[in-house]
């Protein structure tokens, strides 16, 4: 049994070391050192998200808990071509059985699936963050478990990532095609339009946690479920299903880490940053998706959409704020989450079933 722990093992280790190589950045200011404190934090960056994407290429259909479901999905896909009767996004399903056309083989599938995700989010980092190292430890927080798991959600997320960088130019035309695209392999990506009214959010803490404490009871009172499911009845069916409710766990879990994320960004930005009230919204918002999901986790993993962004904009807050770079912030920030990902392994082992974990060939 320990075998299969190997990997985390693996994944604690290389955590550790890139702490210990960020925290080394911050301790030079030589022009040659910092050069090579650049090539090395390169190379972590490169092994690292290898490291991830292998992992999730190479996995058995015994990872992840909706794994086995979307093997069966795609087999019949391959096999009958795409149904209006599906409960699937028609997108998703075309994504299938195109690929299924070629590589009839799911385990194809989960490496091309797995490429394209990881592919994404390593060019949103490498061209855009300005701290690999944290870049890297919240993806292993924010993405490794999601992408073995919400296969169609995961490819509506690196969609919107795409947007969300259009939307960073002031491209909004094609920011829209890219959530409507994005969309037709999860359909909660149209959430991602409340970005254009990111100035609304651009809020203090002193008068956000009010709303969302109303937004808490508001959910827990199952006050916010009916009225979804009267604008669309498409997840009706999560209602009869044992994983609907979210509960206080999984609530509080999910809080406490948007909580920390907005909090740091918050004290991060400059008031002044051209950029501060579209930023600050990418924090504010899951906040929000968080609190309204204690009776249906759909909901809180609309949240979803706006955490990847993290991926980058946490960095770049850290990067900006002076006094913010310092020995202390960094380790203590990367310990809280390299802890953030191994609480909901160990704590909450059937919300993703990770472990012990298993490759194909096993």
């Amino acid at each position: 049994m320990w075998q299969r722990m190997i990997p985390y093992i693996v994944i604690l280790f290389l955590s550790i070391v890139i702490v210990f190589c960020g925290v080394f950045s911050l301790e030079n200011n030589c022009v040659k050192i910092q050069g090579c404190s650049k090539q090395i934090e390169l190379f972590a960056f490169f092994v690292f998200f290898f490291y991830l994407f292998f992992l999730t290429a190479f996995r058995s259909v015994e990872i992840g808990n909706d794994t086995i479901a979307y093997k069966n999905a795609f087999e019949y896909l391959v096999s009958n071509g795409v149904s209006q009767d599906f409960r699937l996004e028609k997108g998703f399903q075309y994504f299938c059985v195109f690929i299924g056309k070629i590589f009839p083989d799911f385990r194809f599938f989960l490496f091309i699936h797995s490429a394209i995700c990881y592919g994404v989010v390593a060019y949103y980092v490498y061209f855009y963050s300005k701290n690999k190292y944290l870049s890297c430890l919240l993806t292993l927080c924010l993405c490794f478990s999601g992408f073995t798991n919400i296969l169609r959600q995961d490819l509506a997320l690196v969609a919107g990532i795409v947007a969300y960088l259009f939307l960073k130019k002031g491209r909004i035309f094609a920011f829209v095609l890219l959530v409507v695209f994005a969309a037709q392999f999860h359909s909660t990506a149209y959430c991602l339009l409340i970005l254009l009214f990111h100035r609304l959010f651009d809020v203090k803490p002193i008068y956000l946690f009010p709303i969302i404490v109303v937004v808490l009871v508001l959910s827990a009172a199952n006050f916010l479920v009916s009225p979804m499911l009267l604008v669309s009845d498409k997840y009706a069916y999560y209602l009869s299903s044992n994983r609907v409710g979210s509960g206080w766990l999984a609530l509080g879990y999910y809080m406490i880490r948007s909580i920390v994320f907005y909090m740091f960004a918050y004290y991060s930005f400059f008031p002044d940053s051209k950029s501060r009230s579209l930023t600050m919204s990418v924090f504010i918002i899951p906040i929000f998706f968080c609190a309204a999901g204690f009776q249906m986790n759909l909901i809180q993993r609309m949240a979803d959409f706006f955490f990847i962004f993290a991926v980058v904009e946490l960095p770049n807050a850290y990067v900006q704020t002076k006094r913010m770079q310092t020995q202390g912030t960094f380790a203590l920030l990367s310990l809280v989450l390299i802890a953030f990902f191994f609480i909901s392994l160990i704590f909450k082992p059937d919300w993703n079933f990770l472990y012990p974990y298993s490759f194909f060939w096993n």
